[in-house]
């Protein structure tokens, strides 16, 4: 019988063995051949192509369980810290026990070992108890009728040992004695055996300890039953990355003490919490196994206001999992921040429901914060689906703040996979004062031929027209009716110079006309003239105008990035599009084009009247890393100099109609009435080498059709 085992498996393979039969397998032959992660059904599902690897017990000094074993399998120990899958064939069971042979030692705090059983393609997982040593693990089947069964195993070891000596399957109908692995019945003394006794598997600890109570039952749980959770009380800078992946570029979120601020903790065993920096942080959370359940993420933001708070990125959580080839893919995301329409300061708790799924993943957690503002991470956790929250709790003695309430807030949903739903909730009363400081208001636009236009120019104090220091920097255009001029002006609001700009229709035969004095600049200043231009008073603007902007000029006058919406951020840059390599340009007349920086990047735009209509922004990004980004606000201004949040528009590799190169995003607005407003641009690159442009954008009002309102001609 010295080949009994190998030849037995091998036949195996081609015909499935009866229930009543006792299969046994050690690892010394076939083993390449028969357990491949690519051959295998419940790795192939799982998206996990990492092997096990097969070595000899006299290569590392272990006395082996039984004299005649030489071999064992172990996780791969990658520096990665990729998990390992290995399946075996398929038998026949029915009711019976399914033991494992397992040493474990030294287990590292992501070190581990799963078991699944896949019963006619249902799959049961269990965690086996880390008991340090050799042990016998026994699984109980009980099925009524026969099922095709196979085994996973999956595993990760970045410290410790995990190996697997041998299984065998012993029928309920077949005495143990007679179904041996080995020739000769021999067992170490310091064997152990554990045996199921309960349903599900509870993580203990602060952090992914992973020591877990083996959780085996006659009761096939469809997933993984894992309690997982983190608190940030140990083990955050050993545990966290950040610099690779979609962090790449980014700065790491810093781990601070509620002893520095004067707030009440989520919890009284609460010391430690993380925050962003205020520019775009990011960090990625070690690999855990997740099945149906809901992520939970107590945040905390506090001293903002919705005005003067940027959106871009405020928290944003992403849920990525392993592909076949290891590579990470985001499944879903929700996000939180000031301008959410029920945000309230305070205690939040974002959540995300997982649903069929029983893969490997991790959590990306970005975010940022501006001056003065508080924001942070106290904790999360992941309760599967068949497991009670109370089971699962963050902290021993677990209290519930009593402010702590929940509401619905935004969440996103990816579509890579529509199982995933997604659901962030809130909750706190705080309020804060909203303190922002007046916007600078600038203002451009560019209207169609068909279509007569002024700009309402007005100060916001006195509520009066400003009509001095006129300048025009274009050239004039003339037909039968109309005379159309690029007009500059400059004034003081407030004690601050403020530049508005625009073209404007002169119509002269207007009975209301003023005259006035103007200065014509030429592109580079070089040359002043003076010449009269005739404006309409009775012609103001109105949100049924076309409005335009190709950044091929006066861009540093129109747009600014010193406002409170862009406070802590980095200006966008203007480029000529020549010196981008681009498949395409947009149009051959487009030269001009603005880009954001690697870190995070704002420009707040002149002001103009809107209603209802669609904002079209031409933009191009140039690859499909995370962090290449364009966030579009749409904010009206106030008169008291408090400007409010309106529409948002985020575009990024991860958005549903994301294109690689040029696309057009559109924001279509609904308002009842007509506002003024502005546009505030956020963007970020992912790396230096990376393309994200914005070429221009336009206003068209519902009353306008789209053909009509072109940037360029020939469009």
């Amino acid at each position: 019988m010295e080949h009994y085992t190998g030849f037995f498996f091998i036949l195996l393979m081609f015909s499935k063995s009866y229930c009543e039969e006792c299969i046994t397998y050690n690892f010394e032959e076939g083993f390449d051949e028969i357990f491949t992660p690519e051959s295998s059904y419940i790795c192939r599902e799982m998206r996990i192509s990492t092997p096990w690897t097969k070595n000899n017990y006299s290569s590392i000094g272990l006395e082996s369980p039984h004299p005649s074993s030489t071999i064992f399998i172990t996780p791969s120990n990658l520096s990665s810290g990729l998990t390992s899958c290995v399946s075996s064939f398929e038998f026949v069971t029915r009711r019976g026990i399914l033991e494992l042979t397992v040493y474990q030692k030294n287990l590292g705090p992501n070190d581990f070992i799963n078991i699944l059983i896949s019963l006619d393609g249902a799959i049961t997982s269990y965690f086996p108890d880390w008991v340090e040593g050799w042990n016998n693990l026994r699984l109980t089947i009980s099925n009524d009728i026969e099922k095709e069964t196979s085994i996973g195993i999956f595993g990760m070891v970045e410290q410790g040992t995990i190996l697997i000596d041998s299984f065998r399957y012993i029928p309920s109908t077949m005495n143990e004695e007679d179904c041996v692995i080995y020739d000769s019945k021999y067992t170490t003394p310091s064997i152990s055996t554990v045996v199921s006794t309960t349903e599900m598997d509870t993580i203990n600890g602060t952090d992914f300890d992973e020591n877990s109570v083996t959780e085996l039952s006659t009761k096939s749980p469809s997933y993984f039953e894992r309690c997982v959770k983190f608190n940030f009380e140990n083990h955050f800078d050993s545990t966290f990355s950040s610099g690779s992946g979609f962090c790449t570029g980014a700065n790491p979120w810093t781990l601070s003490n509620f002893t520095l601020l004067e707030i009440n903790c989520f919890h009284p065993l609460s010391t430690s919490f993380i925050a962003p920096t205020s520019t775009f942080s990011c960090i990625t959370s070690p690999n855990f196994l997740m099945s149906d359940g809901t992520l939970e993420f107590n945040v905390y933001m506090g001293n903002v206001s919705r005005s003067n708070f940027p959106l871009f990125w405020m928290i944003k959580i992403l849920v990525q999992v392993k592909s076949h080839d290891g590579t990470d893919n985001t499944i879903a995301t929700t996000s939180y921040n000031s301008h959410s329409d029920n945000f309230v300061p305070g205690w939040n708790t974002l959540k995300i429901n997982v649903e069929n799924l029983w893969q490997e993943g991790h959590i990306v957690l970005m975010g940022m914060k501006t001056e003065g503002s508080i924001v942070f991470i106290d904790s999360f956790r992941f309760i599967p689906s068949t497991m009670n929250d109370d089971m699962c709790t963050l902290y021993k003695n677990q209290i519930t703040t009593p402010s702590l309430t929940t509401n619905d807030s935004e969440s996103t949903k990816i579509t890579v996979t529509e199982a995933w739903k997604t659901e962030s909730t809130n909750s706190g009363h705080e309020t804060t004062e909203n303190n922002q400081e007046t916007n600078e208001q600038q203002t451009d636009a560019t209207v169609s031929e068909s279509f007569t236009r002024s700009t309402d120019f007005y100060d916001k104090e006195t509520k009066t027209t400003v009509r001095d220091q006129w300048v025009t920097t274009a050239d004039t255009i003339t037909d039968s009716t109309v005379t159309e001029s690029w007009i500059t002006k400059t004034t003081n609001i407030n004690n601050q110079e403020t530049t508005m700009a625009g073209i404007w229709t002169l119509d002269p035969t207007s009975s209301t006309d003023t005259e006035t004095e103007s200065t014509d600049l030429n592109e580079d200043a070089a040359t002043v003239t003076t010449v009269k231009e005739m404006w309409t008073t009775t012609s103001k603007p109105n949100s049924t105008e076309c409005i335009k902007y190709d950044f091929e000029k006066d861009f540093d006058k129109l747009f600014s990035s010193r406002s409170g919406n862009c406070r802590g951020m980095t200006p966008w840059t203007l480029n000529n599009l020549t010196s981008v390599e681009l498949e395409s340009n947009l149009h051959p007349s487009s030269r001009l084009c603005i880009s954001p920086k690697t870190s995070l990047s704002c420009v707040t735009s002149f002001s103009f009247l809107m209603g209802s209509g669609t904002l079209e922004f031409s933009v191009y990004i140039g690859d499909s890393q995370f962090s290449n980004a364009i966030n579009i606000l749409v904010m009206e201004s106030s008169e008291g100099g408090f400007d409010f949040y309106f529409r948002n528009y985020m575009y990024t590799p991860m958005s549903p109609n994301f294109v690689l190169g040029w696309n057009v995003l559109r924001i279509t607005l609904d308002s009842p009435r007509d506002f003024e407003g502005y546009i505030v641009l956020q963007g970020a690159l992912a790396e230096l080498n990376s393309v994200v442009l914005v070429d221009s954008f336009q206003y068209i009002p519902s009353t306008i059709h789209e053909e009509l309102c072109k940037i360029y001609q020939g469009q």
